[in-house]
């Protein structure tokens, strides 16, 4: 079993300011490994730096993460999990807006303010 830091794409939806990715949460991800035990779930650390590595793959290769605002962690993303990371772009105000949503609902979403190089 190889561990993996990134889950699998299984489609994605571009356009100017948004992307939509399909994503399967494998409980092959290094990151369920040792947080709780008993019970695994990814860490809302690791959700953040996917948002911020979709947003970097996709809009903009060069910026600096300036902190982040109104995050909130409404249900938990488990191992085997297909989820839709959702990502708006707003240049304007040098934000990142973001949501995981699944079939259950919606499991964390909030805010991601940045300063592009």
């Amino acid at each position: 079993m190889t561990l993996q830091k990134l889950p699998e794409v299984v489609a994605s939806r571009l356009d100017e300011q948004s992307l939509q990715v399909d994503l399967f949460v494998s409980e092959d991800i290094v990151y369920f490994k040792g947080h709780f035990d008993s019970h695994a779930l990814l860490p809302g650390v690791v959700q953040l730096d996917w948002v911020l590595h979709f947003f970097k793959l996709h809009f903009c290769p060069n910026f600096t993460f300036l902190g982040s605002d109104v995050i909130k962690y409404q249900q938990p993303i488990l191992p085997n999990t297909h989820v839709t990371l959702q990502i708006e772009w707003q240049p304007q105000r040098s934000k990142v807006v973001f949501k995981y949503v699944s079939l259950t609902g919606t499991h964390a979403s909030g805010k991601i303010k940045v300063m592009v190089k």
